[in-house]
């Protein structure tokens, strides 16, 4: 039980404030500046822009996709379980099962475009 708790710390601090390696935005979209951490259960998106963003979405390891409407500026946390893929299924796993984060943001600032990959 006591490696398994260990465990579950150490993916967390792992994934706590991770940033992005992406290159710079094509010509004409938005830099999205994001951190990204997790805890067991969630995933932590903390959008550090100046701005909120709209028409979301997050794709979890290429394949589970969660939208949303419009992310505030600060932190927001979203259950790994309501990823979900095209079959509908969803992310069955933990923190420590992820693999790549995605990003894409339709309405920035000024009605661009925006990505970020973690």
């Amino acid at each position: 039980m006591k490696s398994k708790v260990l465990s579950c710390i150490t993916a967390g601090l792992v994934l706590a404030g991770c940033t992005s390696n992406a290159p710079p935005p094509e010509a004409g979209n938005t830099l999205i500046l994001a951190d990204i951490g997790a805890t067991r259960q969630h995933l932590l998106v903390t959008n550090s822009n100046p701005f909120v963003w709209r028409k979301v979405t997050f794709v979890v390891n290429g394949t589970y996709r969660y939208r949303m409407e419009v992310v505030p500026r600060g932190s927001t946390s979203i259950t790994l379980a309501s990823f979900v893929d095209d079959d509908g299924q969803p992310f069955s796993g933990t923190a420590a099962g992820l693999r790549g984060v995605d990003i894409a943001v339709g309405d920035a600032a000024a009605g661009r475009q925006g990505s970020f990959r973690w």
